[in-house]
């Protein structure tokens, strides 16, 4: 059994899915057996979100995964938790800071 469904697309699944089994379990509480089929429906949503396989979509071909069985990257400038590497600052050379304390000295007089 191969991963065809991406982890938006799992997302997504288990959250309808949840959705489809509460709302189905509340109609066949009140009606006696009214919501058994969004009972089924929901499970499979959450079974497919769990597992990351979806039978109807194996067997159109189809997969919300890229062509490398693995999950498609975010750019790094979306992804918050990426390691940055932060350079100290150089050291001013002692004549630019000697000229840079002249300046000053000179600006203000």
């Amino acid at each position: 059994m191969k991963k065809n469904v991406g982890t938006v697309d799992a997302l997504i699944r288990l959250s309808l899915g949840f959705l489809a089994f509460g709302w189905g379990v509340s109609r066949m509480s009140r009606k006696g057996g009214g919501g058994l089929f969004l009972t089924f429906l929901g499970a499979q949503k959450i079974a497919e979100g769990i597992t990351r396989f979806c039978p109807l979509s194996a067997m159109m071909g189809w997969s919300t995964r890229d062509g490398l069985g693995r999950e498609r990257k975010m750019p790094p400038s979306t992804n918050y938790f990426a390691r940055r590497k932060v350079e100290s600052p150089s050291p001013v050379p002692p004549q630019a800071q000697a000229q840079a304390e002249q300046e000053r000295g000179t600006m203000h007089e």
